[in-house]
This record gives structure tokens, C-alpha cells and sequence, in this order.
């Protein structure tokens, strides 16, 4: 279901955002593209919210449906590691495939039981974000667009995460990655490039000179 759900939000996603990237090159009157500009992005927004709510209720219908947290295998196993996280003082949460990832983390419950410290890197960083977007220009099969896949833990909030952002987005492509950060806004569009340090403050905020995509397009330093 969420393979079907996720293939027909892309076949909405190609049309809504083919419109956007038409719409923005078109060298008629800047207020009237403005407008059109607003209307066509509204209209990507809409694709992203609603294709968020049907992923949400399938995993719900799944967790309803079969209740993986109360068969005995997942049960032990998630005692196990609760008692582990318990006695931990750092969580680190590895990069690999977000979606194994963020299965993994959320059968065996990992987000109510976490130590002071979590420190997490590439798609690891990615499964912590309320929303995990997935994105790649430079893709062997060309440009891909930034897609809404699945809801994160929630406890990075109000960030959308763009590991090695310079290796996998045009990021001279003003146009492309102002309808980016314009898009997922106003969570910021947070630029993870190889060797970047982040660490949040109270509250997921981020900290003064971090990196984010604006919405002109220009990647900016956070301010203090």
C-alpha cells in the first residue's frame, strides 16, 4: 500500500511541480507570474499535506490492524532495548536505508526512550525529522524531485535535512532550490554537507551559522 501510495504522489508531484518550473521561466509580466508562481506552489503544498495524511493513516490501519509492539518476538525486544537506552547516556543513529531505519526505530519504539544525547548522521539524522523528504539531481537516471516519504521520530523539528546536499542537489540552480526551501516552508531546508557539525539547541533550534536553503534560492548562514 504505501509503495502504490507513494508511486501515485509521484505521477501528482511530476504535473504539480512541472507547472512551477514553467511557470517560473516565463518571461511575461513578473507580477502576473508572481501570482501563478504563489497558485502553482499552493498546489505542490496540497500534493505534500495530502499525501502525508494517506501515508500517516496506512501505518495507522497497519499498527491497528496487527499491533507488531504486542507479539511476543517484538515485545522481548523491545523490553531489551529499552533497558538498554535506560543505562545509555548517547544514542547514535547510523546512515543506510531511511526506510529500514525509520521501520526499525518505530516497531521497537526507540523515540520515547531516549538518552541525553543522540547524535546521528546521513539518513540516521534524516529519520529524526518529523518529515523525511528524499531528493537527488544527480541521479544516473537524471533529476528527481524532492519527494515526502515518511513521517520521522518528530524530534527534530521544524527542519527539513539535506545530507551531502553539494554532491546531490543543483545547488547553483537558484530556481530549482528557492522552490525547494519555499516549498517545505516554514520548516528550513537545513544544508548537511560532508564534514558539517550541527548541534541543536533546546528544542530541535538550530544553532547560528548553520547552513539553509533560503528562499531566493542562495544557501545562507543561520543568524546569530
Amino acid at each position: 500500500m504505501l509503495d502504490q501510495l507513494q508511486g501515485l504522489y509521484l505521477v501528482q508531484l511530476d504535473a504539480a511541480l512541472g507547472a512551477v518550473y514553467a511557470i517560473a521561466g516565463w518571461n511575461g509580466s513578473p507580477r502576473a507570474r508572481a501570482a501563478a508562481l504563489a497558485d502553482a506552489e499552493a498546489v505542490v503544498r496540497l500534493v505534500d499535506v495530502r499525501h502525508a495524511a494517506r501515508v500517516r493513516a496506512a501505518h495507522g490501519d497497519f499498527w491497528s490492524a496487527w499491533a507488531p509492539q504486542h507479539r511476543p518476538a517484538v515485545a522481548e525486544h523491545r523490553a531489551a532495548l529499552a533497558r538498554a537506552l535506560t543505562e545509555a547516556t548517547v544514542l547514535v543513529v547510523a546512515g543506510g536505508h531511511v526506510g529500514v531505519l525509520l521501520r526499525v526505530l518505530h516497531v521497537f519504539g526507540v523515540a520515547g526512550r531516549l538518552p541525553p544525547t543522540v547524535l546521528a548522521w546521513s539518513a540516521g539524522a534524516m529519520a529524526l525529522t518529523e518529515r523525511v523528504v528524499l531528493f537527488g539531481d544527480r541521479a544516473a537516471h537524471g533529476p528527481s524531485h524532492p519527494e515526502v516519504y515518511e513521517p520521522g521520530l518528530g524530534l527534530v523539528a521544524g527542519a527539513v535535512l539535506l545530507p551531502h546536499a553539494r554532491r546531490r542537489l543543483m545547488v547553483d540552480d537558484q530556481v530549482r532550490m528557492g522552490v525547494l526551501a519555499r516549498r517545505f516552508a516554514p520548516s528550513r531546508c537545513v544544508v548537511l554537507d560532508d564534514g558539517v557539525r550541527v548541534d541543536l539547541g533546546a528544542g530541535g533550534t538550530l544553532p547560528s551559522g548553520a547552513r539553509v536553503v533560503g528562499e531566493d534560492g542562495r544557501i545562507v548562514a543561520v543568524a546569530a
